[in-house]
């Protein structure tokens, strides 16, 4: 955290900024009266000594590794100095000249001035190092995207735009490295808000700690001291009697301690605890049990050497569920027995939480873990996810194994480093009690303080490893399901099913107006039910029906089943999908579906959202927090606050690549788009209102709050429609628009852009027609892309994103490259599975261990990863499977890969 230079700058030195430094404790420099001005330094307190010594904080040598990025963790470039202050505290004080000030004859020592910006906690890890490792990518990459992030650039532009200074990197990979940059983040938060709010209880061995931690487990950690508590550690115990620094001589001192005499000065048969030589000796070993369990060159040495080992992460059933089942299997007359004996003990708060049992079926979800080992560093992150939350309610107990060579290098660590060896003292005599004590405190050291930081240290990089993944598989889902094809062609009535509330009914047309909605009750009056739903089918034409995939679902697409059979509906070819439903009873209640439906009631507004999913997805599913759509993995585990970015981040990344009407989306849908906010929104929204459609993107720049940055972020994700602007605005004059304007090519690139069209010899106006696209391919192949971009004065990516573009027709959808739901006439049940038989199905969710299949029947099936092929399948793709031996009563529906339809 604090740095000192080698040697004191000289006038000269400090004007040009180039003081030599490097890493040390915190250090006070001193000008001794001399003519050389040679500097004293001194460690030992953290108080100014005299008015003219100054705390001088200087930056650390690895700065300059790290002046490329311009990330928030970049340390500080100049010499900070502050008189008697801590440089946990950031204060702003008046701008000091960059001059050394004149320095004058005093009687012991001379001031020294420097620059006195402000004060900032610095790490002793660079965040793209960590992400290098972590994820695997060059650390040149993860330096690149960080200072992206940091320059305000979004995920989408990166992607799109910025694609050939990362080095190509897919967008997968570009969404895990944001995660991970989030949760350093998130690390840097606590251990600055830490550091600046307790001061005072913060050690200076914990502050070094804090600065070296990577994760907020380990934070957590570090901190659990901090924690108010009646009773203190030993060695905390040790320091009040006043042992402490006689316990840091010994541990630093070879030749201290040559006989037992040195520890029986310090006894004082007045205070407890250094009443005899036991005493002292036994809170001396606290005291430097502490500090060896706390030194970060130790702790290093052991974490490389534990990633190397076979570390073992196991499970058992916890003694909870192990007392619950004996408790279960002890005959009531014995239970009897002992109540008639009359003995009574009495009931607390412990035995009445002991006493909550915990459900059968929960318990029988962990089965596979009641005797479970695994090496640590080749688990998967679904079982540690598992093995977390089944800790977390009762059913677990699960421990960190490491392996005995552990302890000999720790013994061999420490014999190097503070055993001394053969140590000798003046007159050439071995001395044995310094090391006898010493020797006698390791296996302390090691059983109480190293080996549970070590098994903390290995629960810490698998929970990190698995929440990762969890928000990673979430994403991926997510950006599936907000990317499914749009049903616009046909008008839909939606089904959001229920039992005693009945069954909500809404038909919307394909441009969403809604035409009906209603009430009808399947379960109590099947009749007049049925009878309401042909009505409506008939009367509006309608041959989709989705069915939301919540409570009475599997009823409701039986009964409608039936009623296709039986020809209730003419000659209306009806089909039907499933939905997923999540999240539309959220989004019924808030402000935003009371505004669009003010005179609608909340239940059919959920059936209204339904068939508007089907029709344009991405537009109604953003419209619900993403965390409530039901695709993830133990998301409600991982913390919450990366969570949310992660997923925003999607939501974001999807809206953008589709692209929006900049004259028709809605507030909600334009606060969702690159580099835009809810007021940016607002204001784009008030603008249009007030000055009638945008008819370029440039006119964005006028817009409130739009400024260089946020215009640069969004302008390739806005579009300006010709056909929309002809609708809304009273000058049906359309010569002026820009037909760049309709594609996906940045502003920044449209001089490029006009200049290779201008070489291929085609017209702007054409943008978009097939004639067009064929021209412009046929003149790419008989040019070289280098000696082209030169001549468009860009670069070769930036050449082939306007190529991608221009190839396209005006009207293209990003997403029409994945798969439609999957659209039945019939539903067999679970009794009419046969093994091996030959099902097609729609892949509903995505896991780390296989994926869970829709086919039909009432439960989903899982094709474990195993029995994929090779495949890698995505929420939504259609696939054929085969029926492998099944459990009816358990519901358990193993299926086999055969063929991925699309």
């Amino acid at each position: 955290c604090n740095l000192a230079p080698k040697t004191l700058p000289t006038s000269n030195q400090q004007t040009n900024n180039e003081t030599t430094l490097k890493r040390s404790k915190p250090e006070y420099i001193t000008l001794a009266k001399s003519s050389s001005h040679t500097p004293v330094i001194n460690n030992k307190t953290e108080e100014l000594q005299d008015d003219s010594i100054m705390n001088i904080t200087l930056k650390s040598e690895h700065d300059d590794l790290n002046a490329s990025s311009n990330s928030e963790f970049t340390p500080i470039k100049k010499p900070i100095l502050k008189k008697k202050l801590s440089t946990s505290k950031k204060l702003k004080t008046a701008p000091v000249k960059q001059t050394v000030s004149k320095v004058t004859t005093a009687k012991k020592s001379m001031k020294v001035r420097v620059i006195d910006p402000d004060i900032e906690v610095l790490f002793e890890w660079d965040p793209a190092n960590v992400i290098s490792h972590r994820q695997g990518v060059a650390e040149w990459q993860a330096r690149k995207v960080i200072s992206l992030f940091d320059e305000e650039c979004t995920l989408p532009f990166i992607a799109r735009y910025r694609r050939d200074q990362i080095g190509n990197m897919d967008l997968d990979k570009l969404r895990e490295v944001q995660n991970a940059y989030q949760q350093l983040k998130e690390v840097k938060q606590k251990v600055s808000k830490l550091i600046q709010d307790s001061p005072k209880e913060l050690t200076a061995e914990t502050k070094i700690c804090l600065l070296n931690a990577t994760s907020v487990q380990e934070v957590k950690a570090l901190t659990a001291s901090l924690k108010k508590t009646a009773k203190k550690t030993l060695a905390e115990r040790a320091r009040q009697l006043g042992l402490g620094e006689s316990a840091e001589t010994l541990l630093n001192d070879f030749n201290c301690a040559p006989h037992p005499g040195w520890a029986m000065d310090l006894i004082d048969p007045k205070t407890e605890g250094r009443k005899n030589l036991a005493e002292v000796e036994t809170a001396i070993k606290h005291i430097i049990a502490d500090i060896i369990s706390k030194d970060l060159k130790m702790l290093s040495f052991m974490k490389s050497g534990l990633k190397q080992s076979n570390v073992q992460l196991e499970s058992t059933q916890a003694r909870r569920v192990k007392s619950q089942e004996k408790a279960a299997a002890k005959p009531k007359k014995v239970i009897a027995k002992r109540k008639s004996m009359g003995g009574k003990e009495p009931v607390t708060k412990k035995k009445i939480a002991a006493a909550a049992a915990i459900a059968p079926n929960v318990i029988a979800k962990y089965n596979n873990y009641f005797n479970f080992s695994s090496c640590a560093w080749s688990i998967k992150s679904h079982i540690v996810c598992a093995l977390n939350r089944g800790e977390q309610q009762g059913v677990l107990s699960v421990k960190v194994t490491v392996p005995s060579v552990a302890y000999a290098h720790y013994t061999r660590y420490c014999a190097d480093h503070w055993l001394g060896g053969l140590a000798t003292d003046s007159r050439g005599f071995v001395v044995p009690y310094r090391r006898k004590l010493l020797l006698d405190m390791l296996p302390d050291c090691w059983d109480r303080l190293v080996l549970p930081s070590l098994q903390s240290y290995v629960r810490s990089e698998l929970n990190d490893a698995a929440e990762l993944a969890s928000i990673e598989v979430f994403a991926a889902n997510l950006r599936r399901l907000l990317l499914t094809p749009p049903v616009r062609a046909n008008t839909v009535l939606a089904i959001d099913p229920g039992f005693l509330n009945g069954c909500k009914v809404a038909v919307v047309e394909r441009k969403g107006k809604v035409l009906a909605v209603d009430t009808i009750y399947p379960s109590r009056h099947p009749n007049e039910a049925a009878l309401k739903l042909r009505q409506m089918v008939i009367e509006y034409r309608c041959e989709i029906v989705c069915i939301g995939n919540g409570t009475a679902c599997r009823e409701t697409e039986s009964w409608l089943t039936m009623l296709v059979k039986q020809g209730a509906f003419e000659d209306v070819n009806v089909q039907y999908t499933i939905i997923n439903e999540s999240g539309a009873s959220q989004y019924s209640i808030t402000p935003e579906a009371k505004q669009e439906f003010p005179d609608m009631d909340i239940n059919h507004i959920s059936a209204v959202s339904l068939a508007r999913r089907l029709q344009d997805p991405l537009l109604e599913y953003v419209k619900v927090p993403a965390m409530h759509l039901g695709v993830g993995m133990y998301q409600h585990d991982v913390a919450t606050k990366l969570l949310t970015t992660s997923l925003d981040a999607v939501v974001m990344e999807c809206v953008s690549f589709v692209g929006v009407d900049l004259n028709v989306a809605s507030e909600f849908v334009l606060r969702k788009v690159s580099g835009l906010s809810k007021s940016k929104a607002t204001a784009i929204v008030k603008h249009r209102e007030a000055n009638g459609p945008f008819r370029s993107r440039e006119e964005l720049k006028s817009v409130k709050g739009i400024g260089p940055v946020s215009f640069q972020q969004c302008a390739g994700f806005v579009r300006i429609v010709p056909q929309t602007v002809r609708q809304k605005s009273s000058n049906s004059n359309l010569s002026t628009l820009c037909t760049l304007d309709s594609t996906t090519v940045h502003p920044e690139s449209y001089t490029s852009a006009m200049k290779m069209i201008s070489f291929a010899k085609l017209k702007l106006d054409g943008i978009g027609s097939s004639s067009f696209i064929t021209a412009l391919r046929i003149f790419i192949g008989q040019q070289s892309l280098e000696e082209l971009s030169s001549k468009c004065d860009c670069s070769e990516a930036t050449l082939k994103v306007v190529l991608e573009s221009l190839y396209q027709p005006l009207d293209y959808d990003f997403r029409a490259q994945f798969d439609k739901p999957l659209f039945r006439k019939g539903v067999t049940s679970i009794n009419d599975l046969k093994s091996g038989e030959l099902l097609t199905g729609t892949v509903r969710n995505v896991v780390p261990f296989g994926a869970f299949v829709d086919i039909g029947v009432g439960d989903n099936g899982l094709i474990h990863s195993s029995k994929m092929n090779g495949h890698v399948l995505q929420l939504g793709d259609t696939v054929i499977v085969q029926v492998m031996n099944f459990d009816v009563a358990l519901k358990r529906i193993p299926l086999w890969l055969k063929e991925v339809v699309g």
